[in-house]
């Protein structure tokens, strides 16, 4: 038994030989592809999207070559997408900066369309592998359009109602939202002119329209001025927080205002010497037509006790002015998506 076994490790010992000895002559035999010297000449940049990984092993050159395409794009996306800009308002102090990108972190989420591998080659001198990772630029382009489209049409339909209605109000809410979508299209359209120059071109007059957004808002605010109206107050305490709180979010607080701002003030007072309060706030924006655009209810739930009205809003009007300040900016961020 000791013998067969003997035999049986030789004769596997000769066959690894074997093998190892064609697989080195296979590789060593092979002719050198052309796109080992220069891979540009055999995929030209104006057609294709290519780099070349080296590496020990085949599977690490294709993942080489693969990651330098990634990184290539990341740079590239990162570059170009790092742009702000400011919406300034004459009659305000306040100006709002508004990042229309941030950096796009591509390289672990980088969408690879049409990626195509030539065939690893070993170069025995170098003892290493080579491939070529490539992009039709075209191939790419056609699966990639759809995701463009479909950003376009989002921005779109906020873009369209706001160039089409009437209302500032409106006007201005819609232009806010168009401009939040205004992101995720040029950063698709962003990757598209990477990927295929001549064809994202087409989409320039886009990229213009979104360019003028910034003006457009701002002359939505300028047209949606407020005309302040309260009633309840007590020492201008909520009147300055509203006040504070709309000029925060842009709009311009006017005498001749094409808004009604209207505030209600109810202590809903409950028993005598003392008194117990439970404010509730009501406020509404009204166009001149009479027609409510917003509202807007706040009513405290904690009782507040005073031998007199006025020291019990000089108590609690402070807290609620607090709570207003913070409320009504969520508030209309979430009927209006500003």
């Amino acid at each position: 038994m000791g013998i067969l076994k003997l035999e049986i490790e030789l004769i596997i010992f000769i066959l690894i030989c074997i093998f190892q000895t064609f697989f080195a002559f296979s590789r060593s035999s092979k002719k050198e592809p052309d796109w080992i010297q220069n891979y540009r000449t055999i995929f030209p940049d104006n057609k294709y999207l290519a780099q070349l990984g080296t590496a020990k092993t085949a599977e690490e050159a294709k993942t080489n070559a693969v990651a330098q395409i990634a990184n290539y794009l990341q740079a590239k996306v990162n570059a170009n997408l790092t742009t702000a800009s400011s919406i300034g308002e004459k009659n305000s102090k306040k100006t709002e900066e508004v990042s229309i990108y941030e950096n796009v972190e591509i390289l672990s989420q980088v969408e690879l369309f049409s990626l195509e591998f030539t065939e690893p080659f070993y170069k025995k001198k170098k003892k290493l592998w080579y491939c070529v990772a490539y992009i039709n630029r075209l191939d790419a382009w056609n699966v990639y359009k759809t995701q463009i489209e479909m950003a376009k049409n989002i921005f779109y339909n906020f873009y369209n109602k706001a160039t089409t209605e009437p209302e500032p109000f409106l006007k201005y809410s819609y232009y806010k939202q168009a401009w939040q979508e205004s992101k995720s299209f040029l950063k698709k359209l962003e990757y598209g002119y990477l990927i295929h120059p001549k064809e994202a071109g087409n989409y320039n007059n886009d990229k213009a329209n979104i360019a003028l957004i910034p003006s457009l808002i701002n002359e939505s605010i300028k047209n949606s001025t407020m005309n302040f109206i309260i009633k309840g107050d007590y020492g201008n305490i909520l009147e300055t927080a509203i006040k504070q709180t709309f000029s925060e979010e842009g709009f311009i607080i006017s005498k001749n205002g094409h808004y009604n701002l209207s505030v209600f003030v109810n202590n809903n007072i409950e028993g005598s010497n003392p008194i117990s309060i439970y404010p509730s706030i009501t406020i509404e924006l009204l166009n001149s037509n009479g027609k409510i655009f917003y509202t807007y209810n706040y009513k405290h739930q904690e009782k507040t006790v005073a031998y007199n009205l006025e020291t019990a809003q000089k108590r609690i009007f402070p807290k609620i002015a607090e709570i207003l300040n913070k409320g009504i900016p969520e508030d209309l961020h979430k009927t209006f998506t500003f």
